[in-house]
């Protein structure tokens, strides 16, 4: 897992029904797809997880279809602030059950 060490965390968001983290180091950039329960937490407050793939409004075979799905918009909005600002993995470890911290 210390290949995640020092990698700029540059995009959350989906591919079907996986949860796709992006990363960047120098010239390299490189994805984590999860297809499992997955969360993404901040200081011990979930920001987002594959709970929330679920329609906000509508049905939900437009809003996942259309990446619209409560999961895609907070996505969308961590993405954004991902941008803005420089996130960078101090430590990975690989946990039981294969938990990713």
């Amino acid at each position: 897992m210390e290949d995640l060490t020092g990698a700029r965390i540059v995009e959350v968001g989906r591919t079907l029904d996986m949860a796709v983290v992006g990363f960047a180091r120098d010239d390299l950039e490189f994805r984590l797809h999860a297809q499992c329960p997955f969360r993404l937490a901040h200081k011990n407050r979930i920001l987002l997880g594959t709970r929330d793939m679920y329609a906000a409004k509508g049905d939900f075979d437009t809003a996942w279809d259309q990446y619209t799905t409560v999961y895609d918009l907070r996505a969308k909005d961590i993405t954004a602030i991902l941008a803005e600002h420089v996130y960078v993995v101090e430590a990975a470890d690989l946990r039981a059950a294969g938990a990713l911290a």
